[in-house]
């Protein structure tokens, strides 16, 4: 009754306070702050062609390489500095000759030492070749991700520019009816025609585009954006700054700067035990000795450029862990900015079904002297509310790239690891349902 009352005022009042009025009577029957409604994917989305990826497959067929190898590094031994050694000589005159052999030993030069050197610095650069090879894939598989997500998107505009079209058709043959009767003014009908004529060349636009499928792993959290919330930005920062891939290989160049050259690598230290044999003196002995051969140069201002390195790189951590926290802070606030604007839209979407829903009950009253008839609105609402359905769909699909984005920056293996616990359960209660 209260309904109809308000119906029979609407129609004798001034067009232009229509929109307040009908405001008015709408904002007091739906929430402004959470859809009741939303618009989300729809199952025919799970279908179309598949991304049929290798990057995963060859990210980790890549890693057991690397862990193989490292682990064969690691079980590497590295060389004890034992040598067998044998020399001789014989005189071309007399034929007098002696000859010894033995085992040495050689701590430094060509020996234990050097050999330790070596290997360590093999699994430095090793670890170093590895971490550049991961941030690689990493960023090949997140850009994998956006081409998905823009396969998606074209999907969308491309499905909703079909309905779109078929809708102008429709409201086109309706209003040349009218126009032959008189009852449409040359202008608006051209209006129908030209926007048909649009349509038609956007809808050719999208021909040579194949449908693509949303993953199945996406699909629950496309269609609870607005309900999904990250975890705190100081959370995020500390699973950026333990997985980053750049952090890390600075800390290991720092470790680099160690392998400077030092007095040690020309120092020579040889024990040796051997057998010699002469026949000019007819001595048969066993022998034990050593020899060391110090350098009197040493490499100059070696600890000046090893901690001149340490600084450069630390410079390079702590400018990095700069850039983290702010692309975080700028995440965080972007995404719950785009989540603010999907729910804006969806409430916007309600207020629009309701404004067709209080214009069609208007039309069916058929009041005596109607001044006023929603028909022609309602054919522009129903516009809106298409164009709107695909902005929101877009929308959702913006939510989820930055949250792509966010997870790829933290390097998280899924991207409910970043998302609060609560939200996650509450999603999963929504699919059981």
């Amino acid at each position: 009754m209260n309904n109809f009352i308000f119906m029979k005022a609407y129609s004798i009042i001034p067009k232009y306070k229509k929109a307040v009025c009908l405001f008015l009577l709408l904002s007091s029957q739906f929430s402004i702050v959470l859809a009741q409604n939303p618009i989300i994917f729809g199952p025919e989305y799970l279908q179309g062609e598949k991304n049929i990826s290798t990057l995963n497959e060859l990210w980790n067929k890549t890693k057991t390489i690397r862990i193989d190898y490292k682990q064969n590094l690691d079980d590497a031994s590295p060389f004890n500095g034992l040598y067998a050694r044998g020399e001789g000589w014989q005189s071309l005159e007399s034929g007098a000759y002696e000859y010894k052999y033995g085992i040495d030993l050689e701590l430094y030069e060509n020996g234990r030492y050097e050999a330790r050197r070596r290997i360590n610095k093999s699994k430095l650069e090793s670890e170093v070749q590895n971490l550049q090879l991961l941030n690689n894939m990493k960023v090949q598989s997140a850009d994998e991700s956006l081409h998905v997500l823009r396969l998606i998107k074209d999907r969308v505009k491309r499905e909703y520019a079909h309905l779109y079209n078929k809708l102008v058709k429709y409201q086109l043959i309706i209003a040349r009816k009218e126009f032959n009767n008189g009852l449409l003014s040359q202008n608006d009908f051209s209006e129908y025609v030209s926007r048909n004529i649009e349509t038609n060349i956007l809808i050719e636009s999208f021909s040579q585009h194949s449908a693509f499928a949303i993953p199945e792993t996406w699909f629950h959290l496309l269609n609870n954006a607005e309900h999904l919330k990250l975890i705190d930005k100081a959370s995020l920062l500390k699973l950026i700054n333990q997985r980053s891939y750049s952090l890390k290989l600075q800390t290991l160049f720092q470790q680099r700067a160690l392998f400077h050259e030092t007095w040690r690598d020309d120092l020579s230290l040889r024990l040796y035990l051997e057998k010699r044999y002469s026949d000019y003196n007819h001595r048969h002995d066993t022998v034990a000795g050593f020899r060391l051969k110090v350098p009197l140069d040493k490499p100059g201002h070696r600890n000046n450029m090893i901690e001149l390195e340490e600084e450069v790189y630390q410079i390079q951590i702590e400018a990095i862990q700069l850039r983290y926290k702010q692309r975080i802070n700028d995440y965080h606030s972007f995404f719950n900015t785009q989540k603010n604007i999907l729910l804006k839209m969806q409430n916007k979407h309600e207020f629009l079904l309701k404004e067709i829903s209080a214009n069609k009950e208007h039309y069916r009253l058929v009041l005596p002297n109607l001044p006023y008839t929603p028909e022609k609105d309602n054919r522009v609402s129903l516009r809106d509310r298409t164009q709107l359905e695909k902005e929101i769909l877009l929308q959702r699909l913006k939510v989820i790239e930055i949250l792509f984005s966010l997870n790829n920056l933290t390097q998280s293996p899924q991207p409910e690891d970043i998302l609060q616990t609560l939200y996650t359960d509450i999603i999963s209660i929504k699919l059981d349902q």
